[in-house]
């Protein structure tokens, strides 16, 4: 069995944060996603690639019965990173309580539920500025599978110089002019499947991420931010917090001193922001900082 959990359809998912981010989310109704680039761990940017040639190398021994649609397939893929496309993300575990994650947000940390089912409907109303949700993979079986899907789509629906005409009758020319247009759709699918890899280290997190595709003609406006790597590219997504059409239904207060406190003071800032009914709980780790 994989030692990855499948999907959730629905359920809470927690966003980890302080409690500047805590207000601006409630305050600005959005969350940030910032540049997969950008990101705390070095790890996000490369792991994700390096698993994705390791495993698409794996297919290519057997796989693509032509070798100029492999090499056609390959160019297109990396072509995606250098055409203007980035993506953003905004991540989020389906534990709201995870020692692990208050000790990287340290003293005054909160974890924010959000429905996902709502989140995900608020990000999909507004495609050109939205995201989508995905779950991160750590198994490698698991990762194998997805990879092994999306090649099996690209050679079941291209063109018969991929597969269907003998070697040697076919330009090797003609062969990736009639292969590139089917390689990009595919392609796409793959790069996205590069930040949903992880390392099998990180699996107790289950993460989950929401995810903005930026593409060269987004009207999506990219700021910056002071982060732990200097400035930080990130983009701003609409989660529209309002009593009818909020996605937030629960707020953790991490482990601390004086938590009643805490939990009546964030009770006080939902009910000031017309969320009253946001349920708010004390972390329950017996951790001191």
């Amino acid at each position: 069995m994989s030692a990855d959990n499948p999907p959730r359809p629905g359920g809470l998912i927690y966003h980890y944060t302080g409690l500047e981010g805590l207000q601006g989310i409630l305050d600005k109704k959005q969350l940030w996603a910032t540049d997969v680039e950008y990101l705390n761990d070095t790890g996000e940017a490369t792991f994700g690639r390096q698993k994705l040639n390791e495993l698409l190398a794996m297919e290519a021994t057997y796989r693509f019965p032509r070798p100029e649609a492999l090499n056609v397939f390959e160019v297109a893929w990396r072509s995606i990173t250098s055409d203007g496309q980035r993506l953003f993300v905004a991540c989020f575990c389906t534990d709201g309580d995870l020692l692990s994650q208050w000790r990287g947000y340290g003293r005054g940390g909160y974890s924010i539920g959000f429905d996902r089912v709502i989140l995900h409907q608020l990000g999909s109303s507004t495609p050109a500025a939205g995201f989508f949700l995905r779950d991160m993979l750590y198994a490698q079986d698991v990762q194998q599978s997805k990879v092994t899907a999306i090649v099996d789509q690209f050679i079941a629906n291209a063109p018969p110089q991929v597969h269907g005409a003998p070697h040697g009758t076919v330009d090797p020319m003609d062969a990736v002019h009639a292969i590139m247009p089917w390689a990009f759709a595919y392609a796409d699918d793959l790069y996205q499947l590069e930040y949903e890899f992880k390392h099998p280290a990180f699996q107790e997190e289950h993460e989950v991420r929401a995810i903005h595709q930026f593409l060269s003609n987004s009207t999506t406006e990219i700021k910056v931010r002071p982060s732990s790597l200097g400035l930080a590219p990130y983009a701003c997504l609409d989660i529209g917090n309002n009593p009818t059409t909020t996605a937030i239904r629960e707020i953790f207060v991490g482990p601390a001193p004086h938590q009643d406190e805490a939990c009546r003071a964030v009770s006080d800032l939902l009910r000031w922001h017309g969320l009253p009914g946001v349920e708010v709980r004390p972390s329950t780790i017996p951790f001191r900082w």
